[in-house]
């Protein structure tokens, strides 16, 4: 067994199964129970390791949780270079409904984003989620506006937002779906806003 354990811990190296299960029970409890109910105690119950497992990994709560939402993320980026910003915001809106609809992250991102306004702590590690998420989506953006498909004083953030609000909306609130051809209306519309 080799020596080496993740940060240069000393110990038995990391258990990628441990991980794995401690990621599936928080996400689990997380949308059962909610970020205030949530215990590193019934996660460390749920995924059937010790409590000093969980802190040996996670200095506390809110860094568990946030830690099991990324881990939930596709390792690929949702906003693949097109070659066109239309289509990369097409992208992006097809990449997050599949997101929202097939995985489990869709069923708790309501519970993270209710958390989120109660719990500080939270809020901010969910800041710095949201800004390493969205740089690619930022990134489409400036190719565009090098691209002169958008005028360069453009804010990169509310242009992203006019394709991701209608899919969070749809998904998370009203319950409706935006097919394909609804989010390339989208993804125009948001282009030809700017340019």
């Amino acid at each position: 067994m080799s020596q080496h354990t993740e940060h240069h811990r000393p110990g038995r190296p990391r258990s990628e199964e441990a991980d794995v299960a401690i990621f599936d029970a928080t996400r689990t409890l997380f949308g059962e129970l909610g970020y205030g109910a949530l215990t590193i105690e019934q996660v460390a119950a749920r995924a059937g390791v010790a409590r000093s497992t969980i802190y040996r990994r996670f200095p506390n709560k809110a860094e568990l949780v946030m830690a099991a939402l990324e881990a939930a993320m596709p390792a690929e980026p949702l906003v693949p270079d097109t070659g066109t910003l239309e289509g990369d915001l097409y992208q992006l809106g097809i990449g997050l409904r599949e997101l929202l609809r097939s995985s489990q992250l869709g069923a708790i991102l309501p519970a993270a984003m209710t958390a989120r306004s109660t719990h500080p702590e939270l809020a901010a590690l969910h800041e710095r989620f949201l800004r390493r998420r969205r740089r690619h989506a930022v990134d489409a953006v400036r190719r565009g506006i090098e691209r002169g498909e958008v005028r360069a004083d453009v804010d990169p953030e509310l242009l992203i937002d006019l394709v991701v609000g209608p899919v969070f909306l749809r998904a998370l609130l009203t319950g409706g779906r935006l097919d394909d051809r609804a989010l390339r209306r989208l993804a125009r519309a948001a282009v030809d806003a700017h340019r």
